[in-house]
């Protein structure tokens, strides 16, 4: 046998046989056919989740608001109760705005400040000194800052509940009446 017929012989021989190539093709027909499922089960979850999201944001308290009641037992021994849910995320093209707002009055102690490594709140000047020292020593850095979204939603609801004004759009404020059954 010359060369050449090894090396056809060799390739015939790793060549996969008739039935594995079978087992092959219904073993990937499965995986369509569960990506297919797996894709509808989301569509449908997706679905469900805003139909929750309508009753339990609108529907629901709208006819708790028409019956004017906030709390309610029913004949079935659960309770349904509408709460005012107040939450807050700065949005990114604010983030300059919202900070600055917060230190302006008195609020910047709850900007966290990130150099590779956390920083607590309020340590800005710290954060500062140092992004100013690897500047002059040409190290590169970078350099975030953030609130924490439970610290920014307390804070919210707190200077709203105190009449205080915050800039809504800043602060991505979302206010809504939230039925819950318990």
């Amino acid at each position: 046998m010359n060369l050449a017929d090894e090396m056809v012989a060799d390739a015939q021989a790793a060549l996969p046989s008739d039935e594995q190539v079978k087992q092959i093709a219904e073993i990937a027909n499965l995986e369509i056919e569960s990506a297919r499922k797996v894709d509808d089960l989301e569509a449908q979850l997706k679905e469900e989740k805003e139909r929750l999201r309508r009753i339990r944001e609108s529907d629901l308290p709208a006819a708790m608001a028409e019956a004017g009641v906030s709390l309610i037992g029913l004949p079935t021994g659960q309770r349904v109760e509408v709460k005012e849910v107040i939450a807050a995320r700065i949005p990114t093209k604010f983030k300059a705005n919202a900070f600055d707002w917060l230190r302006e009055n008195g609020h910047g102690d709850l900007i966290k400040n990130e150099i590779k490594v956390s920083l607590g709140k309020g340590d800005e000047e710290v954060a500062n000194a140092v992004a100013a020292y690897l500047e002059e020593i040409h190290l590169p850095y970078k350099k975030d800052s953030s609130v924490h979204y439970q610290t920014l939603g307390g804070f919210v609801r707190e200077q709203l509940s105190e009449g205080n004004e915050i800039p809504e759009d800043w602060f991505g404020i979302y206010r809504a009446q939230v039925a819950s059954v318990k």
